[in-house]
């Protein structure tokens, strides 16, 4: 299922399940004993529950290391959607619980054989990271889980179904947001909190051998470029002509080979961008051609990665790489990577960010994506050179 039919689903679907399990929560809070002491050290079982993006997924990863120390008895398991379980497998979870979504009998079947899982783990506490959907919070009561810790979001209501709300400041970045859910701020953080996870050794060969294969090895510059934005919206594209203007830059100026990277859905995107540039610019089309463990190794050896706001831009963050990110429909100052070697350009317009979490990130731009206009190849060039260096002379 596509990403525009789940949100449909979780809002026809999700609104009249949440108001009859409102009604059975009043009917059972009000009979029900006090909710049980919360003690992290006598934790024993924690469920974390993100369905939907790549990126964000990478931008938890501080959570996730300190939630080791803020529950240091407890077994961490996860339940998502199978687009993101590759990833979640990589970042070191007791057990990965994975809803397939690749049709409607498929995601009701997984999702009551989810419910039973969960209540035969018996979890003790359950963190929701998701910020505007209506499913993750059904799955937590009905598992049946004793605290339900999440986001308190007026436009979903229903928070009755968590037994301990956070209210979601959407001004503050998302990592921080995260780190709320567990009482702490970036300052508790450790340096290995943000250390790139280790990737299998068969993902290295197989990203050496596509680079092989695609002419990329052994290039003096490697530098990844990202046309992806994901299902959620287009409204965060940068212009293909503008991608191509720069591919051709990065060669002129950098001798750079561009590895262009993004979903299946994007490679007819990059054959585009391909057909216009200069002959004897060394680039070719990876987009769909990879696992995420190999995209993973592709970035992490790539010098700097050219992204839309989308999931490739926090993965590059999260391996280490250096990247130049475009943003406008939301805002580099909660979405942006926070590291010292990523360069976030945002023209910061009066209508930006026009995505958000009340509007369930869907908005019908009247600007003809001006915010994303208004950023061009000469300010992107300008950015990979800081991050690269001048390059020498030939």
């Amino acid at each position: 299922m596509k990403f525009t039919v789940m949100r449909r689903l979780d809002s026809w679907a999700g609104i009249p399940i949440c108001l009859a399990l409102s009604g059975v929560e009043a009917v059972a809070g009000a009979v029900r004993r006090n909710k049980p002491d919360f003690i992290p050290g006598n934790v024993h079982r924690v469920l974390v529950m993100k369905f939907i993006g790549l990126g964000t997924i990478a931008e938890a990863l501080p959570m996730f290391r300190a939630m080791r120390r803020f529950y240091p008895n407890a077994e961490i398991s996860f339940l998502t959607f199978e687009w993101c379980a590759d990833l979640v497998r990589l970042l070191g979870f007791d057990s990965v619980r994975v809803v397939r979504t690749s049709s409607y009998f498929h995601f009701v079947l997984d999702s009551i054989s989810a419910v039973w899982w969960g209540r035969r783990m018996g979890f003790d506490v359950s963190h929701d990271l998701e910020f505007f959907s209506r499913y993750s919070r059904i799955m937590a009561y009905l598992i049946n889980i004793p605290i339900r810790v999440g986001y308190f979001i007026k436009s979903l209501r229903y928070v009755g179904l968590l037994t301990d709300p956070i209210p979601y400041n959407p001004s503050r970045h998302v990592q921080e947001a995260f780190l709320t859910q567990i009482n702490m701020t970036d300052r508790m953080l450790k340096p290995d909190d943000s250390a790139a996870p280790v990737l299998p050794p068969e993902a290295d060969r197989e990203a050496d051998e596509l680079l092989r294969r695609t002419g990329l090895w052994g290039a003096p510059v490697l530098v990844s470029v990202n046309v992806n934005t994901g299902e959620m919206s287009e409204l965060r594209m940068w212009s293909l002509a503008y991608h191509s203007v720069l591919a051709a830059k990065l060669h002129a100026t950098h001798r750079a080979a561009i590895a262009f990277v993004g979903s299946a859905s994007d490679r007819s995107r990059v054959e585009e961008v391909l057909k216009t540039l200069p002959a004897g610019v060394r680039a070719a089309n990876l987009a769909g051609m990879t696992r995420v463990d190999i995209l993973l190794s592709i970035l992490k050896k790539s010098r700097l990665l050219v992204s839309n706001d989308s999931g490739p831009l926090h993965l590059a963050s999260m391996m280490g790489t250096p990247t130049v990110g475009f943003f406008g429909a939301e805002s580099a100052r909660v979405f942006g990577p926070r590291s010292s070697t990523s360069i976030n350009i945002d023209k910061q317009l009066y209508c930006s960010p026009c995505l958000n979490v009340n509007n369930i990130k869907h908005y019908d731009c009247p600007h003809g994506m001006k915010c994303m206009r208004d950023i061009t190849p000469e300010e992107a060039l300008d950015a990979v050179t800081r991050l690269l260096g001048e390059p020498e002379e030939s």
